[in-house]
């Protein structure tokens, strides 16, 4: 993972006190396979196991996990750049999670027969309907992986060898899911290339593709997994046929909808059984301005007349990065109600402006139910003149708690020399009673700026984790998980040039011309610092470059909220904060998780 491009949310702790600000919740996920052989025809079996460390449930929280052709690595971020792997079944795990709780899913997968003998990669990622907690896949950034080899079964590989070539299939002339600006109510014109990579004929295809809000996702029905939450807003498909070794391009159009915002497409290539043999996507951007729900977490599992609840949105600008356009004069509605749709509790915040620059504003709704409830809907919508923009609800019923905090700590060290380059980190288990014990965690550390990871690692049975790592001078993140007993804790690393005031230099801050000899600095507000003393008096406050380094500490639950992962730097850390939280386009990562 070493080098790994990355993708990290970045904010500061909010307004809504119980969990981490940004479009990452702050938990994670891993996977551990049952073996990492597997025969065609038979089922690739395992266990997820998924961790929350927020003080707010995940209550419409899933797995997507993708068999890809082609071995780990062979998909990634931006996906466009080639045409390795082939994305040959998806499926979806239902993944609810209390707060500061872990919970162990176990997994089947079901392998085709004919399926061809060679490498493969379960990549798998974890997230909620609207926000994320380890990857975003329908931009295929950052999934976790584990790599598995296919034997043969018997039989051919039969298998269509059937894929949607990524590096051509365009929608409004752009490859990969990078969001082309599409008019409200405009076509989206698609250009999907197949080709037939085995030696058979391949007969009676359909090629297919959908519109979806936000995250495609959403809108499948998964066999066996939960159900969609929305609808395809909009659907074409044609008929095909392959020779052997052949290319083709298919013309598929979509209609944008009326409203603004940013919309996933799903293409798909089915056989004549209707089983998809290749999946790949791509994305649209209806311009204009709008508001969008992009986040929403509530206090409590639990409804109680008279006792009131926080309800937390995350409220977004237009994804429409194209014209950046502010939007004015709505409201923003939150509430919770009944299964039958009674409204239990309802707050309402009016905005006279919501600018584009303004990616991320954090919301607080205080509800106070008048009655009672342990199975309820969660909901939040943002309405312009009578006009609902957009809208986000999620179920809430009871959870069993599944992780009990086994006690003790860890204690984390680091040290670094600025003659090697070098960053050290030690951490070290600890029982209840200070008794050496072995650690189960994850260190990461993260440069902030490119935002790529120089360590990404899984250390367990042992009492103590020791790594070195060539840093420049710059800002880095170190993330340490305990997963012990689900914390996480993260250190701002500071090794960059720092500014030294003229009073640490020995120097004394004149003004233009008083310095009494010695070397004069010039200071940004135009005054100097000198070497000596100035002709009139006044010391100042001004400073000057120098090298230097600097640390801050700090727990994720005290002062900031940074989501991070362990894959996406093993999202199991806390949050990130990187450029593109604030950006809207998918080119740079941000609009894919705008």
């Amino acid at each position: 993972m070493v080098g790994k491009k990355l993708l990290f949310a970045f904010a500061v702790l909010a307004v809504f006190p119980l969990a981490s600000a940004g479009l990452f919740y702050n938990g994670g996920i891993e996977a551990v396979l049952d073996s990492n052989s597997v025969a065609a025809g038979s089922s690739l079996t395992g266990k997820f196991f998924v961790y929350n460390f927020e003080q707010v449930a995940f209550n419409d929280a899933y797995i997507v996990a993708e068999i890809i052709s082609g071995g780990q690595g062979t998909i990634g971020y931006p996906s466009q750049a080639g045409d390795a792997g082939n994305i040959i079944i998806e499926s979806k795990f239902g993944a609810n999670l209390l707060p500061g709780d872990r919970r162990e899913i176990p997994f089947e997968i079901s392998l085709p027969e004919g399926l061809a003998p060679g490498k493969y990669s379960l990549d798998y990622y974890y997230l909620a309907n609207r926000s994320y907690v380890s990857g975003i896949p329908h931009i295929f950034a950052s999934p976790k992986e584990s790599e598995f080899i296919v034997g043969r079964a018997g039989g051919a590989g039969d298998f269509p060898q059937v894929s949607i070539v990524r590096t051509k299939t365009v929608f409004n002339g752009t490859a990969g899911p990078v969001g082309p600006p599409v008019q409200p109510e405009g076509s989206i014109a698609g250009k999907v290339f197949i080709k037939n990579s085995g030696n058979a004929a391949q007969n009676g295809l359909v090629v297919w593709a959908g519109l979806c809000n936000w995250d495609d996702t959403a809108c499948v029905k998964y066999a066996g997994g939960p159900g969609p939450s929305q609808r395809f807003l909009s659907e074409e498909s044609a008929n095909e046929s392959l020779a052997a070794g052949e290319e083709k391009e298919v013309d598929l159009g979509l209609k944008g909808p009326k409203l603004p915002g940013a919309y996933a497409i799903r293409i798909e290539v089915r056989d004549g059984s209707g089983r998809v043999v290749s999946l790949y996507r791509n994305r649209a951007i209806v311009t204009g301005g709008t508001a969008r729900i992009k986040r929403m977490e509530i206090s409590s599992q639990e409804l109680e007349q008279g006792k009131g609840v926080l309800l937390g949105v995350l409220l977004g600008s237009s994804p429409d990065h194209y014209t950046n356009p502010d939007f004015s004069d709505f409201d923003v509605l939150a509430w919770v109600e009944l299964p039958s749709g009674k409204k239990l509790a309802e707050a309402r915040r009016h905005f006279d402006i919501l600018r584009a620059e303004d990616a991320e504003t954090q919301l607080a709704f205080d509800l106070q139910p008048d009655a009672g409830a342990d199975s309820f809907r969660v909901c939040s919508s943002a309405v312009k003149g009578g006009t609902e923009m957009d809208r986000y609800c999620f179920d809430v019923s009871p959870l069993e708690r599944g992780f009990v905090a086994g006690g003790g700590k860890i204690a984390i060290a680091h040290s670094y020399s600025p003659a090697k380059s070098e960053l050290g980190i030690d951490v070290c288990g600890f029982g209840p009673k200070g008794e050496p014990e072995e650690v189960d965690i994850g260190v990461a550390v993260v440069d902030f700026q490119a935002g790529v990871a120089l360590a990404d690692t899984r250390a367990a049975g042992q009492q103590c984790y020791s790594g070195n790592f060539r840093v420049e001078p710059k800002k880095y993140l170190l993330s340490v998980n305990d997963f012990r007993n689900n914390e996480a804790h993260t250190e701002e690393l500071d090794f960059s040039p720092r500014q030294l005031t003229c009073a640490e230099k020995g120097g004394a801050e004149c003004p233009a011309g008083e310095c009494n000899g010695g070397f004069a600095a010039p200071l940004p507000d135009g005054s100097f610092c000198c070497i000596g003393t100035c002709a009139t008096a006044g010391m100042g406050a001004g400073s000057i470059e120098a090298t230097g380094q600097a640390g801050n500490s700090y727990f994720w639950n005290e002062k900031l909220a940074l989501i991070g992962a362990l894959g996406v730097i093993l999202l199991v850390a806390g949050l990130l904060m990187a450029s593109w939280s604030r950006k809207r386009g998918e080119g740079n990562y941000g609009e894919g998780a705008e």
